[in-house]
């Protein structure tokens, strides 16, 4: 069995549900033993009192998509999600913004996600008080997405659509591209409109156009 059969008969006994729109849940977020562990993780944290969580990952490694699977988990309204998560780097790394989101969230008595990429974490320790209530709470680490990982993507997203891709054109793929798992949606994404469209098979053209995507 190829890598593309062994990753189908995984992804049906485990974890991924296919549809036409995926809710951004635990069940959708494609991910190797590592990040199940992670998910175990986050379904044992409780809305409930204060917690400081900090999510460190590569940029577009699925943390918005783990805190909202987190939420979803907890029946918890995705219109009440900016309650529930500080992004630093949506307030550009800066300590003092930082803090201030997380004392509001102690004083409010709830759980805060706190997601930054490594070199972001190292400016927003910078600033002591950030420091103390990171090192007191829990910091979940995000690995990088492994070649399965990045795989269970692209096939996701064909499979949406009723189509699968060859074991050597996804080999191909993962010797180029990346190693995000955003860029594995977009590619994934695009191959599937092109065979949608076209009703052809791939060729090399198209996944060099489709690995161009994120350039």
């Amino acid at each position: 069995m190829g890598i593309s059969g062994f990753v189908l008969t995984m992804m049906q006994q485990e974890y991924m549900k296919f549809k036409s729109h995926m809710a951004q849940d635990f069940s959708t977020f494609a991910c190797n033993p590592e990040t199940k562990t992670l998910i175990t993780q986050l379904q044992l944290i409780k809305p409930e009192p204060y917690l400081l969580v900090h999510l460190e990952g590569p940029k577009k490694s699925g943390k918005k998509h783990l805190v909202r699977g987190w939420l979803s988990h907890h029946d918890i309204n995705r219109e009440m999600e900016e309650q529930y998560i500080c992004d630093a780097t949506a307030l550009d790394n800066d300590p003092e913004a930082v803090f201030h989101v997380l004392t509001r969230a102690w004083h409010e008595g709830h759980v805060i996600f706190l997601l930054s990429y490594p070199a972001g974490t190292e400016r927003l320790k910078a600033l002591a008080d950030v420091r103390s209530r990171i090192n007191g709470g829990v910091s979940l680490r995000i690995p990088p997405p492994c070649d399965l990982t990045l795989t269970v993507i692209i096939m996701r997203e064909l499979q949406i659509h009723g189509m699968q891709i060859a074991d050597h054109d996804m080999q191909y793929l993962l010797r180029r591209m990346p190693r995000d798992a955003q860029t594995a949606v977009t590619i994934g994404r695009y191959l599937a409109d092109y065979m949608a469209r076209t009703n052809k098979k791939l060729t090399k053209d198209v996944l060099f156009t489709a690995l161009s995507q994120n350039q």
